[in-house]
């Protein structure tokens, strides 16, 4: 079946991309750390050029599917990748398929470890950036606020009108 070496085929880009994604992450990581934000900005955009590219292949996936479950007499949700494996005749065709899945699986898994890695790690920092910024509040204080040349201190915010001068 041509079809399903078209669906090998695809599911191999898939993969690759997923594999791309995963470099992606580890790279943003130490953007993170290293606070590096115009890396971690170039990044996010070539995360999502990748994205798009894994919605245009899905649809594709999910066209060659159709059209491999209409030759077949089934409806494309009835089909899965062992399924469609286990009906082959060839030999390097089943293995191919599982080949491919397996690592589309792996490389899936290991980008969205490394997705929720980088989100946890910006939480903490988001946190320790939030506290700096309390902390330093403290030590400061509230600024002064004046009235008539002198100086009234105390939790009035800046800028408070202390008397009216008309």
């Amino acid at each position: 079946m041509n079809l399903v070496n078209q669906l090998a085929g695809l599911l191999e880009q898939n993969a690759q991309l997923y594999e791309q994604m995963c470099v992606k992450a580890e790279e943003e990581a130490r953007a993170i750390q290293t606070a590096d934000f115009a890396r971690l900005d170039e990044l996010l955009k070539e995360r999502e050029n990748l994205a798009l590219k894994l919605r245009l292949l899905d649809e594709n996936r999910k066209s060659l599917v159709a059209k491999i479950a209409q030759s077949i007499g089934k409806r494309g949700e009835e089909i899965t990748l062992g399924w469609l494996a286990d009906i082959q005749a060839n030999e390097t065709v089943k293995a191919g398929l599982l080949a491919a899945k397996d690592r589309l699986v792996a490389a899936s898994e290991k980008a969205k470890d490394l997705s929720d890695f980088n989100r946890r790690l910006i939480g903490r920092a988001m946190t320790t950036i939030r506290e700096s910024l309390r902390f330093a509040s403290v030590l400061i204080g509230q600024p002064d606020t004046y009235s008539n040349g002198r100086t009234v201190a105390g939790r009035m915010p800046s800028g408070m009108m202390v008397t009216k001068a008309y």
